[in-house]
């Protein structure tokens, strides 16, 4: 059963300016999301242990090296921290971007 009745003049229209402009099958999205229920869900990942970072903790970033934490701001879920560098003089680092190791 149809949900609209399909005319000639759809046909024709098809036929003469539509053919060639869709793409050989389309992809019903409601089916799509309605498989998407009965799928098993995903397991969850782990989140590593939160690592808290406090004013003159030692820390090592990848490319700026040893600093120190002059100071740390809570921004959302995230912290921003201002640190020392040895090398490359004082950043602000966000703590979730950052990857840094605490000494």
């Amino acid at each position: 059963m149809a949900l609209f009745e399909v005319t000639a003049y759809d046909k024709k229209i098809y036929e003469e300016e539509l053919k060639d402009f869709l793409p050989d099958k389309i992809f019903d999205v409601h089916c799509h999301i309605a498989l998407q229920e009965h799928k098993k869900p995903a397991p969850k990942k782990q989140e590593a242990p939160a690592v808290t970072y406090s004013t003159g903790d030692t820390v090592v970033h990848k490319v700026f090296g040893q600093g120190v934490i002059l100071s740390s701001k809570p921004m959302g879920n995230d912290s921003m921290l201002e640190i020392a560098f040895e090398k490359v003089g004082t950043k602000k680092l966000m703590v979730n971007f950052a990857k840094l190791k605490k000494e």
